[in-house]
């Protein structure tokens, strides 16, 4: 069994239907990529999903839906907290936009105030763990601290380190630290799975090459380049491999890179050489951008 862990955020997902219509889910960045992941492993995986959550009862729905994805959940309870919530809009070719009501996720409290012996428990033993730019920016400074400092140890214990760049600029206080806190995760990364639009946006002018190089130097040895329908790049033995994408006209691209990241990194734990689990992740890719929301029906 692969022993997977996933660190973030999951939130209330309304997708909108029509003017006066929204659908009800749950979703966040981190969450996706665990849910497919554990969709992909059946039970050859376990996976575990750290979070913090309230003591509400949208908190306990929230729970309820990810531990019926077959997901192990590991929530810090805040008290009085109830779930961020966003609301995703979906132009005429697919493209989305979101409008974010985060302030007070429970999330900003994970690690804030240590981390608990069954927390560290759950990143030591780990195969693979998972994180993003968007967990690094709910954290207090502290926290982020603490994660950093729990993902080298796991590193050091053998555990693979996967990492997504995944940029908003809302809810960080400069670009500059957006990408200081980048590059303190990319020290801890082996597996780095960035997208070219948000390195470009955190390194104004950078390359395919140049995501690459930076993400090497840094100590990763695999570097995934994302692109949306543009070819894929993959780094890895210190060899640069191409992989164009089969064109489609999406329906909603929520999620697409999440799921991407899930089929690429189950594959490669699974044993794939990098050739089939980019094949794996642009078809989860294609089939996820094919329905509204960020989780598609099984």
């Amino acid at each position: 069994m692969i022993r997977f862990v996933a660190v973030g955020e999951c939130m209330v997902e309304l997708t909108r239907r029509d003017e006066r219509t929204m659908a009800l889910g749950y979703a966040g960045d981190t969450a996706n990529t665990a849910v497919y992941l554990k969709r992909l492993g059946g039970e050859a995986a376990e996976v575990r999903f750290v979070t913090a959550v309230g003591d509400d009862p949208l908190s306990a729905e929230l729970q309820a839906h990810l531990e019926g994805e077959g997901l192990i959940v590991d929530p810090q309870v805040v008290p009085g907290a109830s779930p961020a919530l966003y609301i995703v809009n979906t132009d005429e070719a697919g493209e989305r936009t979101f409008t974010y009501y985060r302030e007070s996720s429970p999330v900003r409290k994970l690690f804030a105030d240590g981390v608990v012996q069954g927390q560290a428990a759950v990143f030591l033993s780990a195969d693979l763990v998972y994180f993003s730019a968007i967990t690094l920016q709910l954290l207090t400074q502290d926290g982020r601290r603490r994660l950093i400092a729990l993902l080298e140890e796991a590193r050091g214990r053998g555990s693979r380190i996967a990492f997504d760049s995944n940029y908003r600029i809302r809810g960080w206080p400069s670009r500059e630290a957006a990408a200081d806190a980048v590059a303190a995760a990319a020290r801890v990364t082996d597996i780095a799975l960035p997208s070219l639009a948000d390195e470009q946006l955190l390194h104004p002018g950078s390359t395919v090459d140049d995501v690459i190089e930076r993400y090497g130097a840094a100590g990763a040895d695999e570097v995934v380049v994302k692109d949306g329908s543009n070819p894929t790049h993959v780094w890895v033995d210190r060899d640069v491999q191409r992989f164009d994408c089969v064109a489609r006209i999406p329906v909603d691209t929520t999620g697409a890179g999440d799921s991407f990241n899930a089929a690429y990194l189950y594959g490669r734990a699974s044993g794939l050489p990098v050739t089939e689990a980019v094949q794996a992740a642009q078809k989860l890719a294609s089939h996820v951008i094919g329905h509204p929301g960020a989780i598609v029906p099984v």
